[in-house]
């Protein structure tokens, strides 16, 4: 009885294991850049400067809002994979007085860690 048990517990893992992978072949490619606003702040956003922020990243055409709460902090990330819009939804947030930091995926395209073609010849 044990090894039947042992024996389906190893087919739905791994069954479970080849359904992941076909998932995440088949995913839509993740957007490029996505810029992402971080309160550092141990206490809860105020209501208004959460509303205020959603209501600038909503101005902008094509951009999704995620409200995301982990551990006492806010972030609020807007992305969209064309980078005049990202540039945009920076400069906004900035203008609002919150940090701003922009996450290039896949990291490689960062520019900071590109090297101009000089260097590279």
């Amino acid at each position: 009885m044990n090894r039947f048990r042992i024996a389906s517990l190893c087919f739905f893992l791994l069954l479970m294991g080849s359904v992941g992978l076909y998932a995440q072949s088949t995913a839509p490619e993740a957007p490029r850049r996505m810029v992402r606003n971080i309160m550092q702040s141990e206490l809860a956003w105020p209501a208004e400067a959460e509303e205020a922020l959603k209501a600038s990243i909503a101005q902008l055409p094509g951009v999704e809002i995620v409200v995301l709460t982990a551990a006492n902090r806010r972030i609020v990330v807007g992305y969209q994979p064309a980078e005049n819009t990202t540039d945009q939804l920076a400069e906004a947030i900035a203008e609002l007085g919150y940090p701003v930091k922009v996450l290039y995926y896949p990291p490689h395209e960062d520019p900071a860690r590109q090297q101009p073609a000089e260097e590279q010849n």
